[in-house]
């Protein structure tokens, strides 16, 4: 069996810790996170010469589940 890379990778995790077997308990915290962003680089035949931005991530806890809202704000310059 050929698995994707990230499932090849959980999985050997998995190994290694000894929990392959069932789904164990993990407590996993809510949190928030803002990201800056802008553009490295760009081929020049784009037309984009500029790109800048901000994302905010956000993970919370319901009675039954969890909650994730992702916000993206971009602003772009062309040629």
């Amino acid at each position: 069996m050929i698995l994707p890379r990230g499932r090849a990778l959980l999985l050997a995790c998995g190994l290694v810790l000894g929990i392959g077997g069932p789904a164990a308990a993990v407590d996993i915290s809510p949190h928030r996170a803002l990201y800056s962003m802008t553009l490295g680089t760009t081929k020049q035949s784009s037309g984009v010469v500029a790109a800048r931005g901000s994302m905010a991530f956000e993970w919370g806890e319901t009675c039954d589940g969890w909650t994730v809202e992702q916000r993206y704000k971009a602003q772009h310059a062309l040629r």
